[in-house]
């Protein structure tokens, strides 16, 4: 009950009422409501018989009318120019965004074996699970001239240098699809010192 009143008052107040326009009815609304709901909860707090059921009905209303302004919310985060915009419009409004960053898996990713020296585990970002695809990888000394060393099926793989520990070496891979006879874009580079 307590976070419903706070919903209602960081909406009515700045800066949430620049943010979105909750009308003078719904407040009335969710307060007479909410009066309702007080008194009904005082009445099953003594333990009266069917209490708790009628108590019930007036929450179910009061939630309501909260959701409803979760919608407006939400619709008004959504119409934002940008992310950013966004979790400041839901932040501004008295809730919390679900997550304040979106996690996306890097393109490309080579990282050194934690036991092997020299083995390097190649990592790509998988292409989509209805193609068949080849991974194409290759590597650099000097960030300029690429060899193939390695083709895949799998996004993820594992290739043994024979590079001296300390070298530093440039990665780059593409995906060849079975949707087109073009081979695909190479990524961008990736750079590692080899362990």
């Amino acid at each position: 009950m307590n976070d419903a009143v706070a919903f209602k008052q960081a909406l009515t107040t700045a800066p949430g009422n620049t943010r979105v326009s909750i009308t003078a009815e719904s407040i009335a609304a969710f307060d007479a409501a909410f009066q309702k709901l007080k008194v009904k909860q005082a009445i099953t707090s003594r333990n009266r018989r069917g209490s708790a059921a009628a108590r019930n009905v007036e929450w179910a209303k009061a939630e309501n009318k909260v959701r409803n302004w979760i919608i407006t919310v939400q619709g008004a985060a959504d119409k934002a120019p940008d992310t950013l915009t966004s979790i400041a419009i839901i932040k501004d409004c008295g809730l919390k965004p679900r997550k304040d960053r979106v996690y996306s898996k890097p393109d490309i990713e080579v990282r050194n074996d934690d036991r092997v020296p020299r083995l390097l585990h190649l990592i790509s970002k998988a292409a989509h699970r209805r193609l068949k695809a080849l991974y194409v990888w290759e590597v650099s000394i000097n960030g300029k001239t690429f060899i193939p060393v390695k083709h895949s099926m799998k996004c993820k793989t594992t290739w043994r240098t024979n590079v001296a520990r300390g070298s530093k070496l440039t990665f780059r891979k593409r995906i060849d699809t079975n949707s087109s006879d073009e081979p695909g874009i190479w990524s961008a580079l990736f750079s590692l010192i080899v362990a």
